[in-house]
């Protein structure tokens, strides 16, 4: 029995199962790279550090102060009300450094694709003090210490 017009394939001239299924054409990196934020993946951590960094430059020093004794003989340092103030008076000037290196914090930790958000929120704290630093020191006119 001939059958006119159909054609009978072969075990090996089959063809493969996904053959005639349309494929999507092939992405670039480009295309699969997601847009720019800011706020990438892993910030809470890079932010955590961060801020981790300012804690310790703000309770070492209260620390400090907090356990100066009032009694002292001699030439000796502050008493601890003295002390304590002198840590107080630095928070203003803390808090303009965190916030300036928050920002900083976060476009390092997007532009530095290989760094661990350890090292972005100390290089993060360290730029945002420096640059505290100087911006106090040019409004005020003092010159840096």
């Amino acid at each position: 029995m001939d059958h006119v017009g159909t054609r009978q394939e072969s075990p090996t001239e089959r063809r493969p199962a996904h053959a005639g299924r349309h494929r999507r054409p092939p992405t670039t990196r480009a295309a699969r790279r997601p847009p720019f934020t800011l706020v990438g993946r892993g910030h809470h951590v890079t932010v955590g550090y961060t801020l981790t960094c300012y804690a310790l430059l703000l309770l070492v020093p209260l620390g400090w102060a907090l356990t100066r004794t009032g009694a002292c003989t001699g030439a000796c340092g502050p008493t601890r009300g003295e002390a304590v103030g002198v840590v107080l008076t630095a928070v203003p000037g803390l808090g303009l450094a965190l916030a300036m290196s928050l920002p900083v914090a976060l476009l390092l930790q997007r532009v530095a694709t290989g760094w661990r958000p350890a090292s972005v929120g100390v290089a993060a704290a360290v730029v945002g003090g420096a640059v505290a630093m100087l911006l106090v020191n040019a409004v005020t006119g003092d010159p840096p210490a």
